[in-house]
């Protein structure tokens, strides 16, 4: 009886498979999933949780980074803020959501309606692609909160969505 034939792929040494370095969001989504481990809660009675981040996708011609995440059940705070209605209670949340990301050191550079699904009490938080990693759990201090909150998060949107 013949031995058996080995394809070519197999016979050749296998190379160990090299990594790829990790990108930035995910390095700043597991600093922020680690700083918000166990239950963290804000104002009335909400829960502050980050939607699970699948994986990241480069767009190697534009050079853009895309997050997938695992679908969650809720709306966008943006649906939600656009649909008629008293929206107090809704835009007093994003401000104590805010504040706890700020407790914790953590300036959310995309932090928009847009990026929080809301399913009863619980918020879902996606989008760190241009969050910078935490570094420890210091809070932001009160003086730098001002300039951050005018800067960063989307003032203008909230504006236009509330106007």
């Amino acid at each position: 009886m013949a031995p058996a034939r080995q394809h070519p792929r197999d016979q050749q040494t296998r190379q160990p498979r090299q990594t790829r370095p990790v990108h930035p969001g995910q390095l700043a989504y597991r600093a922020v999933a680690a700083r918000l481990a166990g239950p963290v809660t804000f104002g009335r009675p909400r829960r502050l949780q980050l939607a699970p981040l699948l994986a990241t996708i480069r767009d190697g011609a534009a050079g853009h980074v895309y997050g997938v995440w695992q679908w969650v059940p809720g709306e966008s705070a943006e649906s939600l803020l656009l649909a008629p209605g008293e929206h107090t209670p809704l835009l007093r949340d994003y401000r104590d959501l805010m504040d706890a990301l700020l407790d914790r050191g953590i300036l959310w550079r995309d932090l928009s309606p847009r990026n929080i699904l809301v399913h009863g009490p619980v918020h879902h938080l996606v989008d760190f692609e241009k969050t910078p990693i935490p570094g420890d759990d210091t809070p932001v201090p009160h003086g730098d909160r001002g300039a951050y909150c005018r800067g960063q998060i989307g003032v203008e949107e909230l504006g236009v969505l509330c106007s």
